[in-house]
């Protein structure tokens, strides 16, 4: 025994050298002790990022429990040298906390299946201009096909626009006849769960109208939401009837955050431009509003010596210009991205009031805790990991490379302060690419090529049409919006044409491969790295990064897509392109065209044993020695249960091809949403709802109930 136990004893000279590292490391956390704050959002993030991970939903008494626990550990380690970590195991409670309790306060019934027809009244909150007509979200309802506890809080329905009636606006009551749906399901397992993102706007369908809505007039008095709604619907109104066509919807979604009207080749160039960005009110947007108004008012304070001298002009116009940036996040919509953009811009010039420096990474710290507490569901969104990614590191660079810019400027001349303004608006263009391009690449699959250059000539223009825009709303009173509008509508459509050039340039767009959670998780820790110590024990931030992009381009793609519901399959071919099989819903068409590079239909007139072969009742393929057959009607189950071994079925099998490898049925699609499957190396099958689970927004589907007698 006691020489096996000398045996397995760790020499100490191979403990020595992990002993000296670990003793280097602390020194350099002991050195940047004023940095650690910096990581408190860290903290409450991986509570709410564990809560959205589970399968399950927990028990409403799991995240008190969790916060007394570590409230009570970190009080007996509050003396130790461990009271840094205790402090983020209490922030991951609260957060978890924090996503719980925002789940529940928000919970509200979605609908469970299709409705092919219902008359539905309710009141109209918002009814913004669509490419097809208007789309009407709905609240305080009544719909014939259910009952109160099945109806849902609200609902969208979009009219076309032949069947628009005059007079639709926000506070009126409808009742129009339409087709009911629940909110869409990912069209792949790890796709954008649009059902989560209705859930927490609690709008449990969506629809389309049938008919024309009658309406009732709206009563005088109205909640303060769709007033403002009313507002939002007036200034979009007035402003295309200036500026028509893409150039006014531009103009819509800059002043009134009304995207609606933007047309889909617009959108299209503008995600391929890396200008998308514009069109989401946001820090830039706010910034420019505010920063005109602190210009303007600060420029009409210097006239007037005797006021300058006797009253705090800068405080004043500082004051103005956070109230105009406030009413104008309440006019564009108050949507979370707005609210987050607003309160970084509060805290910059709270910070200007106290004459403290504006933008620090402590105010980006603080804006993160506050918009993570106030709504957790935001971390696992698009715009909320895009922008506080470019602003963290906007703000890294800044405290790097701002001491010697800033004396640059103090003793450059005219032509020296120019070439400065161009080098920080390249310097931040690039910042703000690199920081948002793993996000970009895990949630759209696309990276911008040219958006350097497309920002760098895009942003001057479209920020100096924002003052222009607010001009023509405080004209409009008067009946002179043109003024500005007009001059506005020159600098949209240059930003317009610079889009369509740069989106239409030799390989403008590279489709990236979905990026998996885990590696997405070390992007954005290996960036938190980097941007909050200052030491160049930094630079270790560049393991997690390189793992991440290891973690991302070495798995094999899905050799079978098939939608949820059977809305659509998909077949990856030998040259890696993906072929879509007759009857393919045209919205799962697009997305996938989204997440590959080569998507193509079937080609029907195909004899080629390396392509699928279709017919009337389903298609047939080999791949990777697997004899595949995707069935469409049942009358071929006979002859793929014996041919296939393995088997898709857009119909119930009830049991049949027992003799087959793998058979997903029309069952399985419903139980659990969309499905992939990887036939090489070896057989294996991902399901929507084993990649997230069941939980409120995701629900186990439940059977229709049985008609007595039946």
């Amino acid at each position: 025994m006691s020489e096996l136990a000398s045996s397995a004893t760790i020499p100490r000279s191979a403990i020595a050298p992990l002993r000296r590292l670990v003793r280097a490391l602390g020194q350099m956390a002991q050195s940047e002790r004023l940095r650690w704050p910096l990581w408190l959002p860290t903290g409450i993030a991986v509570g709410v990022a564990l809560y959205f991970a589970l399968p399950v939903e927990p028990s409403a008494w799991v995240p008190w429990v969790a916060l007394a626990v570590t409230t009570a550990l970190g009080l007996a380690c509050w003396w130790t040298d461990l009271r840094p970590a205790a402090v983020l195991v209490w922030l991951a409670a609260l957060g978890f906390a924090a996503a719980t309790w925002q789940t529940a306060s928000l919970a509200a019934p979605q609908l469970q299946r299709r409705i092919g027809a219902a008359i539905v009244e309710g009141r109209v909150i918002e009814a913004p201009m669509a490419t097809n007509g208007r789309r009407m979200l709905l609240e305080d309802l009544r719909i014939d096909a259910l009952t109160q506890a099945e109806t849902p809080k609200r609902v969208r329905i979009t009219v076309r626009a032949a069947l628009v009636p005059d007079g639709l606006a926000p506070g009126v009551r409808v009742t129009v006849r339409a087709g009911l749906m629940p909110p869409p399901a990912p069209a792949t397992p790890d796709g954008t769960d649009f059902r989560r993102y209705f859930f927490f706007q609690q709008i449990g369908a969506v629809g389309w109208a049938l008919g024309a809505p009658t309406l009732q007039p709206a009563p005088a008095e109205l909640p303060m939401e769709i007033r403002i709604a009313q507002l939002r619907a007036d200034l979009t109104e007035r402003i295309r009837a200036t500026l028509p066509g893409d150039t006014g919807a531009l103009a819509a979604a800059l002043i009134a955050g009304d995207r609606g009207a933007l047309s889909e080749p617009l959108q299209q160039a503008m995600r391929d431009s890396g200008l998308a960005h514009i069109l989401s009110i946001s820090g830039l947007h706010i910034g420019v509003v505010a920063g005109a108004v602190l210009l303007v008012l600060r420029t009409l304070f210097a006239l007037s010596p005797w006021l300058s001298l006797r009253l705090p002009t800068r405080k004043i116009a500082t004051a103005a210009a956070l109230i105009v940036a406030f009413a104008y996040c309440v006019l564009a919509g108050w949507s979370a991205p707005t609210q987050r953009s607003l309160f970084m811009g509060a805290l910059a010039l709270a910070a200007v009031l106290l004459d403290r420096f504006a933008i620090t990474a402590r105010t980006l710290a603080t804006a993160a805790v506050v918009v993570l507490l106030t709504d957790p569901e935001s971390l696992v969104g698009p715009s909320f990991q895009m922008s506080f990614a470019a602003v963290a590191l906007l703000v890294a660079g800044a405290e790097r490379f701002g001491g010697p810019l800033l004396q640059w400027r103090r003793s450059a001349g005219p032509a020296g302060k120019l070439g400065l303004w161009l080098l920080v608006l390249c310097g931040t263009s690039l910042l703000a690419t690199i920081g948002t391009a793993p996000f970009a690449a895990a949630h759209f699959q696309r990276v911008a090529v040219y958006g350097l250059v497309a920002n760098l000539l895009a942003i001057p223009l479209s920020s100096a049409a924002l003052p222009l825009g607010l001009l023509a709303v405080v004209l409009m009173p008067f009946g002179l919006e043109a003024w500005a509008l007009v001059p506005m509508g020159w600098l949209l459509d240059a930003t317009i044409w610079i889009a369509d050039w740069t989106a239409a340039l030799p390989g403008a767009v590279i489709t990236t491969p979905p990026v998996p959670t885990p590696a997405l998780v070390l992007f954005a820790l290996g960036g938190l790295w980097l941007c909050v110590w200052q030491q160049r024990w930094r630079w270790l931030a560049a393991a997690p990064i390189a793992l991440a992009v290891l973690w991302t381009a070495l798995p094999r793609p899905p050799d079978i897509l098939i939608a949820d519901n059977g809305r659509g399959v998909a077949i990856r071919q030998a040259d890696g392109s993906l072929v879509m099989l007759p009857g393919t819903d045209r919205l799962v068409a697009s997305i996938w065209r989204g997440r590959s590079p080569d998507v193509r239909a079937a080609d029907l007139t195909s004899r080629d044993e390396g392509s699928p072969r279709c017919d009337r009742l389903g298609c047939r393929q080999v791949i990777n020695g697997y004899r595949v057959a995707v069935t469409t009607d049942a009358r071929a189950l006979g002859d793929d249960c014996r041919d296939a071994e393995v088997i898709i079925a857009l119909v119930p099998t009830r049991g049949r091809c027992r003799t087959a490898t793998l058979v997903i049925d029309r069952f399985d699609l419903w139980r659990d949403g969309a499905h992939a499957i990887w036939l090489s190396p070896e057989l294996r099958v991902v399901s929507h709802r084993s990649h997230t689970g069941t939980r409120p927004w995701s629900p186990q589907p439940q059977p229709r109930p049985r008609v007595a007698g039946w």
